[in-house]
């Protein structure tokens, strides 16, 4: 029973945050990241805050993203 809680997909909402754009626009970006863990081994031996983690990678990608705007 406990695998079936494992490999459910999860939601995470991911904070908003402000950006600016190449050419000096200020814009208010959140993200909604919907995730599944595959190698249970992997999370939980290599990460110590999965969540914590899954919204750094986003924030960062969508701001080296919009960046390029």
């Amino acid at each position: 029973m406990l695998l079936g809680k494992l490999y459910r997909e999860k939601v995470l909402d991911i904070p908003a945050k402000l950006s600016i754009t190449r050419d000096n626009l200020a814009i208010t970006i959140d993200a909604v990241v919907y995730w599944q863990i595959i190698d249970i081994e992997k999370a939980y031996y290599k990460v110590d805050n999965i969540q914590s983690a899954i919204v750094n990678l986003v924030l960062t990608q969508i701001l080296a993203e919009m960046g390029k705007l």
